[in-house]
């Protein structure tokens, strides 16, 4: 039962992702809602802050613009902009709650606002719910817990402030993590749709989320409630952030439960199950060492290798694949003259490339597949070539950068690329592939003098 009782008429300031779905919840407990448009007249507003935009997305919060996208002509709808002063008489006079959905900037409009319209709502003690963002906290170290209590960084021109402002007269804060879900007026959120265009760049940050109902619904306890809550700064999220590369690969309980609920019964009747991993595994100590599937490996910041090496003792077989390049049947296009030609190569000229051919990788899988006599192997997938940089870069015919023209140059360090590179051998596949299987290589190593 909509637990949203006592209220007659609500106004919501920015009826956009949430806002929406909250008046259609609120209308269908019989409130009156009265919604705010930025443009008179328009149809489905966006400004700057464009809706459904993802920001900030590495620490964990994503910040949502709910700006008006109520239709023309919409019953119950006004036009309001903070930043224009006239328009805020169309603003209605009676309303039993407010929630403002809006940044709650600049402080100097949130202030105006606030001594003309917000005062005598909070004065008579009614709801006024004001948005904010996870981004207030100040945190020192990587994935630090943070509460209510957690102190605050206050930015110049910022939400906070006015968010605070009003928390001091007696708003509720409801402080959002990254909102996804669908809303009433269509649009949807996805943390998967965020990793396919690319906002993501760190995959071992922290992501916070609260899903659009689970944020209606404590907006309307906050309202019902809001004696007690009056005031007062709240977090809404889920409770249990995830990193981001356990969103998009998987945590191993994942994994787990997978096998658990459908992964068994195929490996139990010797089935073959195949698992794509990663060089990425294997622990060199030395430059330009070579590796094969029994070099000792070590967990990596993806974590992937957990899951790997889980299934692979039920009975899976991993296929390790190096660098993967060719055009698939999707169309796309992975080149190393593309990768050269972007400047990827410039730090690493004189590392190892290892490389595998997609054709080659399909056609290792489809041998792999009806060969019983690999279940719960390990196996190398790569043209057993591997190639530094330079010699690839000259084959192509393709200038050398300026900076690294001395063979004996020595690449600038960082992280990454202080690790010694490593050369895979593919001898194991060779033997399953067949003496005579001739892998493709992205240039001919005896132009290259290599």
């Amino acid at each position: 039962m909509n637990t949203v009782m006592k209220v007659q008429k609500v106004l919501i300031i920015g009826a956009g992702f949430v806002g929406s779905s909250l008046a259609a919840s609120l209308q269908s407990s019989g409130v009156q809602v009265c919604c705010t448009r930025r443009q008179e007249g328009e149809e489905g507003t966006v400004q700057k802050g464009e809706e459904g935009t993802v920001q900030n997305v590495e620490e964990g919060t994503v910040q949502n613009v709910e700006e008006g996208t109520v239709q023309k002509g919409e019953e119950g709808t006004v036009q309001f902009v903070l930043e224009n002063e006239e328009t805020w008489r169309n603003l209605p006079m009676e309303v039993d709650g407010v929630v403002w959905t809006l940044p709650a900037k600049p402080l100097s409009q949130v202030q105006r606002l606030h001594d003309a319209y917000l005062h005598s709502i909070l004065d008579e003690k009614k709801p006024v719910i004001v948005y904010g963002s996870t981004s207030r906290y100040h945190v020192d170290e990587a994935h630090q817990w943070v509460d209510e209590k957690t102190k605050k960084t206050q930015k110049e021109d910022s939400r906070e402030e006015g968010e605070d402002f009003l928390q001091e007269k007696g708003a509720t804060v409801l402080v959002l993590a990254g909102i996804w879900g669908e809303s009433k007026n269509g649009q949807s959120r996805h943390p998967k749709s965020w990793f396919e265009k690319g906002y993501i760049k760190n995959f071992n940050k922290f992501l916070n989320l609260a899903h659009v109902d689970d944020i209606i619904k404590v907006t309307e306890e906050v309202m019902r409630r809001h004696s007690e809550t009056r005031g007062q700064a709240i977090n809404v999220c889920d409770g249990n952030p995830m990193l981001w590369r356990d969103i998009i690969v998987g945590p191993l309980s994942c994994v787990h439960r997978l096998y658990d609920t459908y992964l068994r019964s195929i490996l139990d009747s010797k089935k073959q199950v195949i698992v794509y991993g990663t060089t990425g595994r294997y622990h060199v100590e030395e430059e330009h060492q070579w590796v094969d599937e029994k070099t000792k490996y070590k967990q990596t910041e993806s974590g992937r290798e957990e899951g790997e090496d889980f299934l692979q003792e039920k009975g899976a077989s991993v296929l390790v694949l190096v660098g993967i390049w060719g055009e698939s049947n999707s169309g796309q296009l992975r080149s190393p003259k593309s990768w050269i030609e972007k400047g990827y190569h410039i730090n690493s000229i004189n590392k190892y490339l290892n490389l595998a051919h997609v054709d080659d990788i399909v056609k290792a899988t489809e041998e792999v597949l009806n060969r019983p006599e690999f279940i719960g192997q390990a196996i190398n997938v790569c043209d057993g070539n591997p190639m530094l940089w330079r010699d690839i870069t000259l084959g192509f015919g393709l200038e050398l950068p300026a900076t690294t023209q001395d063979p004996n140059a020595t690449a600038p360090t960082s992280r990454l690329l202080s690790r010694p590179s490593k050369r895979v051998s593919n001898g194991l596949l060779q033997s399953i592939m067949g003496k005579d299987y001739k892998f493709k290589t992205v240039v001919d190593p005896d132009t290259t003098g290599a």
